[in-house]
């Protein structure tokens, strides 16, 4: 009997871990948009969210490896061409980490015009 019950537990631990992890691919394609405002360029981007279904206030982005941050004409630019007050699009994959402010991975950054 305990045999048995250690053998449910186990199948029932592995189901729901691929309950959990089993759709992690599936967010691979979506994206999220956000607009923001620069408040501050460093390690990390801070920005407050102007135009978001799914977010507001002040965030943090942090860059992918492979994230481009792209000026108001569509050429790549370094990470210190963004300045205070510029009105960004931040393209990202819906992961939001629950931090004080929340942080998100950027895929990609464009200055609006």
């Amino acid at each position: 009997m305990k045999r048995a019950l250690c053998i449910f537990s186990i199948i029932l631990l592995l189901s729901s871990a691929l309950l959990i992890f089993g759709c992690g691919d599936s967010e691979v394609d979506n994206k999220f948009i956000m607009e923001a405002i620069v408040q501050g360029v460093g390690e990390k981007i801070e920005v407050e969210v102007i135009n978001s279904d799914y977010a507001f206030g002040i965030y943090w982005v942090l860059l992918a490896k492979d994230a481009k941050i792209y000026n108001s004409s569509n050429i790549p630019i370094s990470k210190e061409g963004l300045s205070v007050g510029d009105r960004v699009e931040i393209t990202y994959g819906g992961q939001v980490m629950m931090s004080y402010p929340p942080q998100i991975v950027a895929q990609s950054i464009k200055i609006c015009e």
